[in-house]
């Protein structure tokens, strides 16, 4: 009889025992599961936020580049700013391809005395950067352009904001569109301006 009660208990045991491991192992594997998955897509976060701040610094140097840039009137360097179907739209008109807008400014350059400019230069501010699109970014800033006053000293002759377009070439961002915006002067204050004026590109649009 104890043999046979012994049997039973040591039975109930072992069954409660496979039970025990049986809810444990049913339990645990979806927790770790679980954490594998939360930890793969904390990890895809923040990979997607350094790749999104890595984008924005990069968009921010292209802006400060542009002017600098430009204030050394490097116009070859400037005009590899741009990408190979790149726009740069402005009081001028539209002009597509870094070869057409480096004609374009050779062309509205040669008819400015290089006096008026030697010492000009660009203020870039307030830059207002969107990558939430990982396949492009959208920017928009203001410019301020000063040039030698009269007594010396530097003093604003025009201003304005872009708004841009930038997209990924060859691992590089550059604009696919760069939008100026001449707020000051206005045309009626200066009907001679030549950056208010249609340029003609020879080759085209």
């Amino acid at each position: 009889m104890m043999k046979n009660w012994y049997r039973i208990l040591s039975g109930a045991l072992m069954l409660g025992f496979v039970s025990i491991v049986i809810a444990v192992f049913m339990n645990v594997r979806p927790v770790d599961a679980s954490n594998k998955m939360a930890k793969s897509s904390a990890d895809s976060s923040i990979e997607t936020r350094i790749q999104r701040l890595e984008d924005r610094e990069s968009a921010r140097k292209l802006l400060i580049d542009y002017g600098r840039i430009f204030d050394k009137h490097d116009l070859v360097e400037y005009s590899k700013l741009f990408a190979k179907d790149g726009v740069w739209q402005g009081g001028v008109g539209s002009v597509k391809g870094p070869d057409r807008i480096l004609n374009m400014l050779n062309t509205m350059f040669s008819k400015i005395p290089p006096d008026s400019y030697k010492n000009s230069f660009h203020i870039m501010s307030s830059f207002d950067i969107d990558t939430s699109d990982p396949g492009s970014i959208t920017t928009w800033s203001r410019w301020t352009y000063f040039v030698d006053a009269p007594n010396g000293g530097p003093t604003a002759d025009r201003s304005g904001h872009y708004e841009d377009v930038l997209e990924k070439e060859d691992g590089r961002w550059k604009f696919k569109l760069r939008n100026v915006f001449t707020e000051l002067p206005t045309l009626e204050s200066r009907p001679n301006d030549i950056w208010q004026h249609n340029y003609k590109d020879p080759n085209g649009k």
